[in-house]
């Protein structure tokens, strides 16, 4: 949910006028399947020494009927020519908030702060030369000109997340284009962006002065647009949007507690051209594809139900992270007094998800996005909460645990029935195998289909964003049909 404004922002930092003023500001109200949900703000300062690029954020959505503030402001400063000196983010959902702060020194270091629920981090990782930020995708583009026809590639850091991305940029031709009532004559262009394992399509449209004048591209099923206008209009009143509306996938059979005990097979293909599906493979989900469809068979990993696999390296996910901060005191007393007196990792992982399950005493959906540090202490949230949390207490345990992304079959939500909607669950590296644990469902079963895997970071979700709402499951067989 942080990560919403990611890919307008991207074209946004690019997109500022040519002109060099001393300081530009630009607003652009932002639609949720047509409805207002929001605004941007773009900003660039020009110094004697230095340019300083902000872009903020803010998105009022419904999710399960609850509203959810998030917001973000992501900040670049870079040199005239656009050499990264700098960089900045702040992020707010429901009240909690991480900032960081980064600096690039003259050896070509990049030095980060991270401050979250009273926790601070710090890291370092060297800048890979030839990774832009605003103003200097800005002057790629101006270098590459505008003609139709006009195809380039780049690479660019987000703060936010701490990543880079790859993008490829088409300039398209002249077309008439709607902006809120009034109708102009603009240049179209097309951005895909290279996030993980998913490519993501936008459209954008500017003018001739390069002033960036409408945006849309597609997101779990809905239509996201930021057009450009004046600062009363793109602050006008918002209209409530159930934002997960267009995820939710309905199951062509309802599936029985004792059916999910098993292993389930389904038969997917896509609704509509979004670019391909993606579902990641492992022991527990069995992929294969071939005309048109994805066949998945899913299955739960029960102690020697299943053959070892290759050693996998589980170093990297013992770690600390920003968003699983298991050096924390709270988090190490947690994980703890939940082992109690197991042994095992497997039995060690049962304790920690019965005790998570049970910890986060207030389940909502009026969290949005916490870390396992602020779940400790509020003891709130949905299943991305409860997912941080056992992740955090299972590496604080010594275990080495990941976030899984994906969709899990519920009877009912939002007024439909026997649906498969977005969720997030933990795995564990267990005798060599990555094993699925659910604190916030009951636990694990075959009605869990994993889209991506990461460390707890909103971004891990984008492995999923064109397959979420893009799915059609044909049939789900069970052994015994």
């Amino acid at each position: 949910m942080r990560s919403i404004g990611f890919l307008l922002l991207l074209l946004l930092s690019r997109m500022a006028p040519a002109a060099p003023l001393e300081v530009e500001t630009e607003w652009l109200a932002v639609l949720l399947n047509g409805s207002r949900a929001g605004h941007m703000q773009l900003t660039r300062q020009v110094f004697a020494d230095r340019i300083e690029t902000t872009e903020a954020f803010f998105l009022k959505i419904d999710r399960g009927g609850v509203p959810i503030v998030v917001q973000s402001e992501e900040s670049y400063t870079e040199t005239r020519d656009g050499r990264p000196l700098g960089f900045g983010a702040v992020q707010r959902i429901s009240g909690a908030e991480m900032v960081i702060e980064g600096t690039i020194d003259e050896r070509g270091i990049a030095h980060v702060l991270t401050r979250s629920a009273g926790s601070v981090q710090r890291q370092e990782f060297p800048w890979p030369e030839d990774v832009l930020m605003a103003e200097g995708s800005r002057r790629l583009m101006a270098a590459n000109g505008l003609e139709p026809g006009t195809e380039y590639a780049l690479k660019v850091f987000v703060p936010s997340s701490l990543q880079t991305v790859e993008a490829r940029v088409i300039i398209e031709g002249i077309e008439r284009v709607e902006l809120l009532g009034v109708e102009q004559d603009l240049l179209r262009l097309t951005e895909t962006v290279q996030i993980g394992q998913t490519e993501t399509p936008m459209v954008a449209w500017i003018d001739s002065e390069l002033t960036l004048k409408k945006t849309r591209m597609s997101l779990m099923g809905l239509t996201f647009e930021a057009i450009a206008c004046p600062e009363q209009c793109a602050t006008a009143e918002i209209e409530p949007t159930e934002f997960f509306a267009g995820a939710l996938t309905p199951s062509p059979r309802t599936l029985s507690p004792a059916m999910r005990e098993s292993a389930l097979t389904y038969r997917i293909r896509a609704k509509y051209d979004a670019g391909p599906l993606y579902f990641p493979a492992s022991e527990e989900q069995r992929v294969t594809a071939a005309a048109g469809f994805h066949e998945i068979t899913i299955r739960r990993l029960d102690g020697a139900a299943a053959a070892r696999s290759e050693p996998i390296d589980g170093s990297e996910f013992l770690s600390a992270t920003r968003w699983l901060q298991i050096d924390e005191p709270a988090i190490r007393r947690l994980a703890r007094e939940a082992r109690g007196g197991e042994q095992t990792d497997r039995g060690t992982m049962r304790a920690l998800e019965r005790f998570v399950r049970d910890y986060v005493s207030d389940k909502n959906l009026s969290v949005g996005y916490a870390s396992a540090l602020e779940v400790a202490r509020n003891r709130s949230g949905d299943c991305t909460e409860h997912a941080l949390l056992l992740a955090a207490l299972g590496r604080a345990a010594g275990i080495p645990t990941r976030i899984a992304t994906g969709l899990a079959y519920v009877d009912s939500w939002l007024g439909a029935e026997n649906v498969f909607v977005p969720h997030a669950w933990t795995q564990a590296l267990i005798d060599g195998r990555w094993v699925s644990f659910d604190a916030a469902l009951g636990g694990f079963d075959a009605g869990h289909i994993a889209l991506g895997y990461g460390d707890g970071d909103p971004w891990d979700f984008y492995d999923g964003v064109n397959t979420l709402g893009n799915l059609d499951i044909v049939s789900i067989e069970a052994p015994n049909d």
